[in-house]
């Protein structure tokens, strides 16, 4: 039986996460709940990730307000979390 080296198998792995929408869209929302915590959480969610340009849905028009004044620092913990400037944009959506 032959192995490979780990970091073979991984590089593989991240370069097909860079080249799919779909996986690219599974990894931020997976660190947008983590990144944000639990009170942003609960008052959005993430709808779509697209040509790096995540957009949020928010439930309470105050919050909008509230996390458009905070879309540098979330920016910057995203991007930081994901390891390169995947990130570059955030649309924040309130309810209707």
């Amino acid at each position: 039986m032959s192995f490979k080296p780990i970091g073979s198998e991984m590089s593989s792995v991240l370069a097909e996460w860079v080249d799919n929408p779909a996986a690219q869209q599974s990894i931020v929302f997976a660190v947008w709940r983590r990144v944000v915590g639990e009170a942003v959480t609960t008052h959005s969610s993430p709808r779509a990730f697209s040509k790096g340009v995540l957009t949020i849905d928010v439930l309470d028009p105050a919050w909008v307000s509230a996390l458009e004044g905070m879309s540098a620092e979330i920016l910057g913990k995203l991007n930081g979390a994901l390891g390169k400037r995947v990130v570059r944009m955030i649309e924040w959506r309130g309810e209707a």
